[in-house]
């Protein structure tokens, strides 16, 4: 469950950076409010995962895995929806930081064309490095939308209480 938590922590991480270190010191650089704020967010991203991981830790460590508790589902009712809030942060300022960066990369593809005047009635044909830009947005959207997609599958699995009794009957966990 942690290393899920830091896995996709890592992950957005890796994204703003990614996105902060791409465009530096050019025309398209990131804005420090918006700098500003995705820092914010990655903050409050990783606090409420924090949060989320304490308490779970904390009611297993006080109580073990007795499902038939009460207090030990609540507990952890409670832990995993923190947890769930995070990542909805998570996906929410993902998203904003792959819209950003591929809004950038696209004005980045534009602004080297041959044509500054291109006719609208003649087919238009990208170079080579417009094409590797277009092929890097769409390796960039692909790859966090399979991410995201999974984060959020792992998190639904996680959240699933009427799943968890049944896997500690089976001795599957």
């Amino acid at each position: 469950f942690v290393s899920f938590l830091a896995l996709i922590l890592t992950s957005l991480c890796t994204l703003l950076v990614r996105l902060d270190t791409t465009f530096k010191e050019t025309v398209y650089e990131i804005s420090l409010p918006q700098r500003v704020v995705f820092i914010l967010l990655f903050i409050i991203t990783c606090l409420v995962c924090i949060a989320g991981a304490v308490a779970f830790g904390s009611i297993t460590f006080v109580y073990g895995i007795d499902l038939q508790s009460m207090q030990v589902r609540n507990g952890l009712a409670v832990s995993m929806a923190v947890c769930g809030v995070g990542l909805i942060i998570y996906v929410l300022t993902g998203s904003w930081a792959v819209i950003l960066f591929t809004r950038k990369l696209v004005e980045l593809t534009k602004s080297q064309s041959d044509d500054v005047y291109a006719d609208t009635t003649r087919e238009y044909k990208m170079n080579q490095r417009q094409k590797q830009l277009i092929d890097q947005i769409t390796r960039y959207n692909v790859l966090f939308s399979v991410a995201a997609f999974f984060s959020i599958v792992l998190t639904a699995l996680l959240l699933c209480d009427s799943a968890l009794p049944q896997f500690y009957e089976v001795g599957a966990w």
